[in-house]
């Protein structure tokens, strides 16, 4: 078994973004972002996941680039 950091490697260079400890996304499985309780991602089936405040900018830079 794998650690989330080892897939977050492996996964670099594709559309894949880390915006949680807890939680790496798919990025084509984003709906929308909500800029509410420090900013959430909504995935296609309608999950919300938190995104941490010290990676939040990063995410809406990678946002805006992918």
């Amino acid at each position: 078994s794998k650690t989330l950091k080892e897939f977050d490697k492996i996964l670099s260079n594709s559309r894949f973004y880390r915006v949680h400890k807890s939680y790496l996304i798919n990025m084509d499985k984003v709906k929308r972002f909500l800029n509410e309780d420090g900013g959430m991602v909504v995935t296609t089936d309608g999950v919300k996941i938190e995104i941490a405040r010290r990676r939040k900018e990063m995410f809406l830079k990678f946002l805006t680039e992918v």
